[in-house]
């Protein structure tokens, strides 16, 4: 999780324009259209891995989609600080953030 967590904060930093599409897509009623089959298809690689996860023990035994939510939403909203408001985060503050996360869906 911990390398997975930190190439989505660097390829986020390098493609700001991307980060800012998916934002505003995931907001945007479009999301609506897509159904949790098709949904599944573009993510099945982070689904099998929460979900294995959860059926090991762990990760705590919720929805992957819970589990998604602590996963991705801290790090869209420290992008977005980082993109908007020019807020930059450091190595430490980064490791800080992930393990705030790994707490909150570890078993």
């Amino acid at each position: 999780m911990r390398g997975i967590y930190f190439r989505i904060i660097k390829y986020f930093e390098e493609n700001p324009h991307h980060s800012s599409f998916m934002e505003q897509f995931a907001s945007s009623a479009l999301i609506h259209g897509i159904n949790r089959e098709e949904e599944a298809e573009y993510f099945y690689f982070l689904v099998q891995l929460i979900d294995r996860g959860i059926q090991g023990g762990l990760l705590k035994n919720t929805s992957t989609s819970t589990i998604g939510s602590f996963l991705f939403y801290p790090i869209v909203h420290r992008i977005h600080q980082h993109q908007v408001e020019g807020l930059k985060m450091s190595r430490i503050e980064k490791e800080r953030i992930f393990m705030m996360m790994w707490d909150a869906i570890k078993n």
